[in-house]
């Protein structure tokens, strides 16, 4: 947006007209009367107006609607991808929370495998290394709900900043 300003004042000023310039020249002026009437004083006066301005104005007005067009669009495709990063961060967070409902739900399924297999073991109808190996799952199944905890805290932490709050 300060581009888009700053465009705009450069259109502005692309269109001004250059101040016109005036001087005055004095010769042979003389600061004491004895001087005076041995040399004739001359003045003139001098009006500038640059041409310049005129020959290039309407290309440097057109490079100035140009120059804000440029910028009007950098405006919006800055808001659009600003939107799409909000969309993709909700669907982040959105897609952790599912993952971290889905490691739940499986290390509660685990549980209930393991105490089984524990009951089982106790019973004598399974061998004792059934009962391990699902232990030893029931401990990678634990570890992925961590991590999946840990990805949807770094998920949301990013939200924040696209409703208009600091992180924290």
């Amino acid at each position: 947006r300060a581009q888009l300003t700053a465009a705009e004042g450069k259109r502005i000023t692309a269109g001004v007209f250059p101040n016109p310039m005036a001087t005055y020249w004095v010769e042979n002026l003389s600061f004491s009367s004895r001087t005076a009437a041995m040399l004739d004083r001359e003045s003139s006066l001098y009006g500038t107006l640059p041409l310049e301005p005129f020959i290039q104005r309407s290309s440097r007005i057109a490079q100035a609607e140009s120059e804000i067009e440029i910028a009007r669009a950098s405006v919006t495709r800055a808001e659009q991808r600003v939107a799409a990063d909000a969309a993709h961060a909700f669907f982040r967070v959105a897609l952790a929370q599912a993952a971290q409902g889905a490691a739940r739900d499986n290390v509660t399924s685990i549980d209930q495998v393991v105490e089984y297999l524990r009951n089982r073991v106790a019973q004598g109808a399974t061998p004792e290394g059934e009962l391990i190996r699902a232990q030893v799952e029931r401990d990678r199944a634990a570890t992925e709900l961590t991590t999946a905890d840990v990805d949807l805290i770094r998920e949301q932490a990013g939200l924040p900043l696209f409703l208009g709050r600091a992180p924290g």
